[in-house]
């Protein structure tokens, strides 16, 4: 799309969960269009085993937090040096719902985004004084794979959120305008 409308596009294939990959994916971005980096937007993420955590794989558990957390670190560390040197830059970070509210037969995702809130905030803290804003947001419901999933799930991911799935199903999920 950002080419079709003449914009400049790169389209990479990193792992997340590898810093060595992202970090040569930042390098590459600023070789190829000769700037540093000056938003990150990282909105990766995994549901990981659904339905009740004492049924859980722990083999499992650690996919979900090396996409969900470790990758937005592996992220934040390739770009801010960029922006600190700069003093400036802006990094927003998607936590979703699961940081906001308990999920049952969600624990996993629910812990890995609940820590991308604190991380945030405690980075926030950290970069203040070089111009670099650091903010986590939770912009509701869309229709994305993960739905299919809880809906793939049936009785394992709970009956409010099979119900909310397929009305996001139907509907597509919150209109991007108002979500926040």
């Amino acid at each position: 799309e950002i080419e079709h409308a003449g914009g400049s596009a790169l389209r990479l294939r990193a792992d997340t969960g590898d810093y060595e990959q992202v970090s040569a994916a930042v390098e590459r971005i600023r070789v190829q269009f000769g700037a540093h980096p000056q938003v990150l937007i990282c909105s990766a993420a995994i549901l990981g085993p659904i339905g009740p955590f004492v049924e859980s794989n722990p083999k499992t558990w650690h996919e979900v937090v090396q996409t969900n957390l470790i990758g937005v670190l592996n992220a934040c560390r390739a770009v801010l040096p960029h922006m600190l040197d700069r003093r400036c830059g802006k990094i927003i970070i998607l936590s979703g719902g699961g940081s906001t509210t308990a999920r049952a037969n969600f624990a996993v995702h629910e812990a890995t985004k609940t820590a991308l809130v604190r991380f945030v905030e405690a980075l926030a803290e950290e970069v203040s004084d070089s111009n670099v804003q650091v903010n986590c947001m939770a912009p509701g419901e869309a229709y994305t794979h993960m739905t299919d999933q809880i809906l793939a799930a049936g009785e394992r991911a709970g009956w409010q959120e099979i119900e909310e799935a397929k009305q996001v199903r139907m509907t597509g999920g919150i209109a991007a305008e108002k979500q926040i």
